[in-house]
């Protein structure tokens, strides 16, 4: 599993003050992610662009999972815009840790893996 930071950012540690959201970073991107009763939500996953196309949203997305599993959650879920100018890329890192099409309406595409 990759290593990610182990000194949280003031980002980090505002999220988890005054948020349910946590956060993994590197300095690559982050993930944010929150466990809503027995499941995951993963909130918002970013990859600078230099560091796209190399599978980082798959490996935070998976360290996620792992977490999940820890904690005792069934099913991690995640949700893309259709307005994002990255929801290919999203779909596509969502699709590769075997997330599957829950639902969709105009605006957003809901993905979900049983855990």
């Amino acid at each position: 599993m990759e290593k990610f930071i182990a000194h949280p950012s003031n980002y980090a540690k505002y999220l988890s003050e005054v948020t349910n959201r946590h956060i993994i970073e590197d300095e690559h991107g982050f993930i944010t992610y929150e466990f809503m009763h027995e499941s995951c939500y993963i909130v918002d996953i970013f990859v600078k662009k230099e560091s796209r196309g190399q599978g980082r949203a798959k490996k935070f997305a998976l360290t996620v999972l792992e977490i999940a599993k820890s904690k005792g959650c069934n099913s991690l879920f995640g949700t893309v815009q259709f307005s994002s100018k990255t929801k290919s890329q999203s779909l596509a890192a969502f699709l590769a840790m075997g997330m599957e099409l829950h639902m969709a309406n105009q605006e957003t595409v809901y993905l979900v893996k049983e855990i």
